[in-house]
């Protein structure tokens, strides 16, 4: 039994609307800047051009559909018919219409400590490398081959090995959005070879229940793709007054590394001695650099 006319016009446009919902949420978020809450900076360009390919869906959806209302030649046809039921065809729209209206209704913001919490936060780093602790001094001048046992590697950390040594010798490291995972992840291998460095570094404030007053973490989200697989990262700060920044600020902080223990395990840490706040970055998150590129600017 074929269906009212109407009830076949209805379902397409509604059919319409979603693609063009979509494709306005999305050109919203590009327009805004907003998508970097949401998406790697690598990814964006293929989620700006499917809101293209859905204007132009849209657009081909919304002209057949009005032309076999109007009883014109259309080489589109309702292929796929709607269900016979109301109710089934409310149903069945909402699952599209909802996410498009909970992304325009609810405001776009930063995931910041709520996900951390929930993913965890490794403070001892991916992998706990033997090596030999040592006190910098500007003094100490290290050759090669000694240079070479303080970092220890295999065929995984070579590279972090390699980027370790050159923070070594550097006599302030400046850990910036490229490189930020390379040379956290660097300094995290080898812990005791940067005792008392200067460093600088902004993040946003993280705190876990088990955490002294005067403690909490300086962290950024590492993101392969987009939001679904961001991982927190960053470094244990022991501060005086610390307990006064709030959590989930963003601050740029200037102090010397060095090491404690947190919950058992020994980890590296920031003594902090200043902390300057400062206003969310245009991206918030940060992404790996494979090709360890920014090693030319360090």
């Amino acid at each position: 039994m074929n269906q009212p006319k109407a009830t076949l016009f209805r379902h397409a446009v509604m059919q319409t609307l979603i693609l063009l919902g979509f494709a306005i949420y999305i050109s919203y978020l590009s327009l805004s800047g907003h998508i970097n809450y949401y998406i790697a900076p690598r990814m964006q360009s293929y989620v700006e051009l499917s809101a293209a390919v859905l204007f132009l869906m849209a657009a081909y959806h919304g002209y057949h559909t009005y032309r076999q209302l109007r009883g014109l030649p259309s080489s589109a046809h309702f292929h796929h018919k709607p269900p016979r039921s109301a109710l089934a065809r409310g149903v069945l729209n909402s699952l599209f219409l909802f996410p498009v209206l909970l992304g325009f209704l609810v405001p776009d913001s930063f995931i910041g400590s709520a996900l951390a919490s929930k993913k965890g936060l490794s403070l001892a780093g991916p992998i706990h490398t033997r090596q030999i602790p040592v006190t910098l001094s500007s003094s100490v001048k290290v050759s090669g081959t000694s240079l070479a046992k303080l970092f220890p590697s295999d065929k995984y950390t070579g590279e972090y090995a390699k980027l370790g040594m050159k923070l070594y010798q550097t006599d302030h490291i400046q850990v910036k959005d490229h490189g930020y995972v390379e040379i956290l992840t660097a300094l995290q291998l080898y812990p005791g070879n940067f005792g008392s460095k200067p460093i600088d570094i902004s993040g946003f404030i993280y705190r876990e229940p088990s955490m002294k007053p005067n403690q909490f973490v300086i962290a950024r989200f590492n993101i392969q793709c987009c939001t679904a697989d961001a991982m927190p990262l960053g470094i244990l700060v022991e501060m005086s007054g610390g307990d006064q920044l709030k959590t989930d600020s963003w601050v740029h902080l200037s102090g010397k590394l060095g090491e404690t223990s947190y919950e058992g395990n020994p980890v590296l840490k920031l003594d902090a001695e200043k902390a300057e706040p400062i206003t969310a970055p245009d991206n918030v998150y940060v992404q790996p650099s494979l090709d360890f590129s920014f090693e030319d600017q360090l």
